[in-house]
């Protein structure tokens, strides 16, 4: 279960990464002919259309916003369950080298969950809206979104602004003590601070998956990969801004990985909440807002 959460977000950086718009071809394989055509980013989003095609598929005739809600529910089950491999009572500081793999996992395993939350949650505010599928397309194939991007989209299509969805707080885990060793989940953050948690999150996403770092040692994490103009970069938050301290390093901690499952499920569900509100629908969060409330 780990290896297929960490492997499918490291194959879809390469395939971004090393295929520019045009078709590579093999000169010789023994297992591929020599005029075969790999993968390209072209083809890559085109397997994305096809992979939302395929969820539409399996959507109710008439997809919900609770329908969404379960399907994040279920797709970050494997991130819960991650948590329970750790021993008990949780270690103080680093954790065993056995343990260390478990962080990125969650990162990985939530951030995934949550994009194609973020994707089939525009598909079904479109639909009830009346967009065309023409429009949804364009619309719909979000890469890499945070809350701030799926929010922004969501404004975008529809007009409905989360940010005006009344106070809203969340309490994540903090990182005191002499040494830096002790954890309480006594930090209050805003949504205007979520948003920013969540844009950090990807940050280290971005991070592990294009082999920068490990996320199971301290490290000196890069500063973060923006289209932003230099003089505009100073406010966007990097992946250190939401990890925990090491020394003059940054560290990726089973807490530190507790408050990306935090963020982005309580997130998700304030989205969706205001998104059904605003379609006249009732939608149930509850199982978003404690799946790892008690780990």
């Amino acid at each position: 279960m780990v290896a297929v959460i960490i492997v499918e977000p490291f194959f879809e950086s390469v395939v971004r990464d090393h295929s520019k718009g045009h078709a590579v071809t093999a000169s010789s394989s023994t297992t591929r002919s020599p005029g075969y055509r790999y993968t390209t980013l072209a083809d890559s989003v085109l397997l994305r259309v096809h992979r939302l095609v395929d969820t539409l598929r399996v959507m109710p005739s008439h997809p919900s916003v609770q329908s969404t809600v379960v399907r994040l529910d279920k797709a970050l089950t494997a991130a819960r369950q991650l948590f329970e491999l750790y021993p008990k009572p949780r270690p103080v500081g680093a954790p065993q080298k056995v343990y260390r793999g478990i962080p990125p996992a969650v990162v990985q395993s939530v951030t995934a969950g949550f994009e194609a939350f973020a994707e089939e949650l525009v598909v079904v505010v479109m639909l009830a809206h009346g967009h065309s599928w023409a429009q949804i397309a364009a619309n719909a194939n979000l890469t890499n979104p945070t809350l701030r991007t799926l929010s922004e989209s969501l404004k975008h299509v529809s007009g409905i602004d989360v940010s005006r969805a009344g106070t809203w707080s969340l309490r994540v885990w903090r990182q005191s003590g002499a040494k830096m060793t002790s954890w309480s989940r006594t930090r209050s953050r805003s949504w205007n601070d979520v948003l920013d948690d969540a844009d950090g999150w990807m940050q280290v996403r971005h991070c592990l998956t294009h082999g920068l770092v490990t996320g199971t040692e301290p490290a000196v994490w890069p500063g973060p990969v923006t289209r932003k103009s230099f003089a505009s970069q100073a406010g966007v938050a990097a992946a250190s801004h939401v990890l925990a301290e090491s020394g003059t390093k940054r560290a990726l901690r089973l807490y530190s990985a507790l408050n990306a499952g935090l963020v982005y499920s309580h997130g998700a569900a304030r989205i969706a909440d205001t998104v059904a509100e605003s379609l006249g629908e009732i939608v149930d969060t509850t199982k978003l807002t404690t799946k790892f409330d008690t780990v």
